[in-house]
């Protein structure tokens, strides 16, 4: 049975074809969003990127998500993958989860609590502000995740992310 020329893909049926071209674009389109376009290296490696998911992901002398936990994945040379939530007064915190219970074992919500509150309550949770002053252009990547399911309380936080990254003059951060 004769082979045809050209990329592997080509010998694919059209359905299969279809499918690696719509991944195609939405890699691209992820690509785009968030402004990676890493130096490609010899055929299609691409430079990897090293990257502290929650800073460090269950160290066993601090919590995810805060401060100590960014600093350890910042002095490995790595970006930093956090995810976001709104306090009940609209603040921007740096936290995994939609409630205090796994890591701090306290059952609350934190879109329940006020900044003060949750300050109060688990002081380790940072704001956003607090981690792009901490590490503004030190940080090679950021890869915030907001985490709110209704579609007023997204748009709060975009445009309170927006105000942080400016007034941390990182707007053009990747």
């Amino acid at each position: 049975m004769e082979r045809k020329k050209g990329r592997g893909s080509d010998t694919l049926p059209k359905d299969a074809r279809m499918k690696y071209l719509i991944m195609d674009k939405l890699q691209f389109a992820f690509d785009l969003v968030y402004g990676l376009f890493p130096r490609q290296l010899a055929g299609n490696a691409v430079e990897p990127l090293l990257v502290g998911h929650r800073g460090v992901y269950e160290h066993p002398e601090v919590l995810e998500n805060t401060l100590a936990a960014f600093d350890i994945a910042i002095a490995h040379g790595g970006g930093l993958e956090f995810d976001l939530h709104l306090t009940r007064d609209n603040v921007v915190v740096v936290h995994h989860d939609a409630t205090l219970l796994r890591v701090h074992r306290l059952p609350h919500a934190v879109r329940e609590l006020t900044l003060h509150q949750l300050q109060e309550l688990a002081p380790a949770v940072p704001t956003l502000d607090e981690v792009l002053q901490r590490y503004g252009h030190s940080c090679p990547h950021y890869f915030m995740e907001p985490k709110v399911r209704d579609q007023a309380g997204m748009e709060t936080l975009l445009q309170a992310v927006g105000v942080s990254l400016k007034q941390a003059r990182l707007s053009g951060v990747t």
